[in-house]
Order: C-alpha cells, then structure tokens, then sequence
C-alpha cells in the first residue's frame, strides 16, 4: 500500500511516499532521496521500483522529495552546473538529515537504510558521517565520488559552438574519462576502441585531481565504521572507476567486510538501458535477505500507483 504524505520540519514542507508491506512491517525502513534534478519516483520509477521491493520484503520505505525538488517547495541553484556542484558539497545534506531525525522520531524502534541514485547516495554517504549512529545501512546506485565541471566553466556551458571545440575536451580530464568509459558517442558505439584506450589509460593520473575529497573520505568512514554498504554500479562506468580508486587509496581490503558491490553491464548511469532496474531491485532484494535477514518478496505484492 502506498500513501502520499507531507510535513513541516523548521518552516520546510517535505513530501514523500510511503510504501507500507502488506503484512506486518520489520523494524528496517529504506528512504530514498531524489536522484539529481529528478522527483522522487527517479529516473523511469527507479526509486519506486525499489521502494515496492523493499516493502515486499517487509520494510517500510518512504520516497522524498528535498527542498525545491518534485512537490517539494524551495530555493534551487540556477544552471543544472551549479546545483551539481553544490550537491557534490552536501547541499541537501541538512535537509536529509531533518527528513530521518523525524522518521527516526515517529517511530523510534525504526532502523534506517538510506540512499539513492547519484546525488542521492551522496547525501546519504554525508548524512552518515555527519550523524553516526542515525544510519544503520547504505545502498548507494551509482556514488559520483568525483568533482563535474566547474560552474562557469568552459566544459560546463553544453553550446551548440562548443560541439566541435576539440581543444577544450583535449585538455579535459573528464572529457577523457567519458571517453574511456562508454559515455562519449564515439567509444559507446566502438567497444574495441574503448578497450584499446582503457589498456593504455595511466588511470591514476585521469582520475586523481577530480576526486570529491570530503565525499570519498565519508564513503571510506561508513566501511571503516562497519556500516553495513549495498554499492551497485555501471561496468566499466567513470563511477564505478572511481569507486575503485577510492577504495584502493583509502579502505583496506578488511575493512570492506560489509560492503557489497553489484556491477551491471550494459546500462548507462541512470540505469535506464539493458534491463538495468529489475537487476538492480533484485540486487536490494538478495542484499536484504544476506545482510538483514529479509524473508524475501511477499507473492503478489501491491501493484498500486502513487
């Protein structure tokens, strides 16, 4: 069952949905936050999908909209530039953290699972460092643990001028990297030539100054803190390159006892190709039961649309 709902927190209104289980419910909740711009069904009802797996397993999970995004009213950056840019710098990171203290206060037995697609597993990965104790679990689609361009920018203006400025993208380490990975239209539709580049890439020297400090440093906390982590990304994607490196640099191989990762060839960031969604609410659904003791999906589980 599915119910829309709102509340006041320090003059903010929050929207969200909840997604009750059919019987009884655990003392696990997932919420999940706005992935980017996007409100809070996600990109092609990726968040909705989760959140009917998860009450099919018995959680509670409740879909947010933060300040100014789907229903929710609030100030917002201008250029999509911008809000990116302050959203890798915790922009919504108080506004998430009043959205748990007040489930956690309604319902003070709750243990809390929190994440999301991109911008949203960023907040959840600040909101564990900032609040420990709050968060018991983390499933973070796709982290983006690395800095865009800079607002202003020339690699940040998206112009039909700057189409074919190939200088500029030559001197870009996120140029490179979108070549290397798939998410250029010349290497995503010539897998050899990606191959071939990949090979011959000095990774560390691409990936090294675009690297979100505080964000990885919190993504390295959570695993030393032994917080239970669900990290699903795309094969082969600049997120899950980055991942790596982080993990590398900063998380010994013991202390990534509680993190499991899941890697989903052929899709995009935003999951929205080769099936990506099913595989990724099937992935919340074995994490579930391995690390949570979930019973798994109820047969026939709700079909309501909110």
């Amino acid at each position: 069952m599915r119910s829309v709902q709102t509340t006041t927190i320090a003059g903010q209104r929050f929207v969200f949905t909840k997604h009750s289980p059919s019987g009884a419910a655990s003392d696990l909740a997932l919420v999940l936050f706005n992935g980017g711009q996007v409100p809070r069904d996600g990109h092609a009802g990726l968040n909705v999908r989760l959140a009917d797996t998860a009450a099919a397993c018995g959680l509670s999970a409740y879909r947010v909209d933060l300040p100014g995004l789907g229903d929710a009213p609030g100030p917002l950056p201008t250029t999509a530039a911008e809000f990116w840019h302050a959203n890798a710098l915790g922009l919504q990171t108080e506004a998430a953290l009043q959205v748990l203290s007040h489930l956690q206060a309604q319902a003070p037995h709750q243990r809390l699972l929190v994440g999301g697609l991109c911008g949203a597993a960023n907040n959840a990965l600040f909101c564990a460092a900032r609040r420990p104790g709050l968060i018991q679990g983390l499933v973070l689609i796709e982290p983006e643990l690395f800095f865009g361009a800079a607002p202003g920018s020339a690699a940040a203006e998206r112009t039909p001028e700057r189409a074919h400025a190939w200088l500029p993208k030559l001197c870009s380490r996120q140029a490179w990297l979108r070549l290397l990975t798939s998410e250029n239209r010349y290497t995503r539709s010539r897998p050899v030539l990606r191959r071939l580049l990949m090979a011959m890439a000095p990774r560390a020297v691409l990936l090294g100054g675009s690297t979100n400090g505080p964000l990885a440093e919190a993504f390295a906390s959570a695993c030393h803190a032994g917080l239970p982590m669900l990290c699903i990304l795309a094969l082969d994607g600049r997120r899950a390159l980055h991942v790596e490196r982080v993990e590398r640099t900063l998380i010994p191989r013991r202390a990534r006892a509680l993190l499991d990762k899941e890697m989903l060839a052929g899709t995009n960031h935003v999951l929205t190709e080769g099936g990506a969604i099913e595989r990724c609410a099937h992935a919340l659904e074995r994490w579930l039961s391995r690390r949570w003791s979930s019973p798994g999906p109820v047969p026939g589980a709700s079909a309501q649309r909110v």
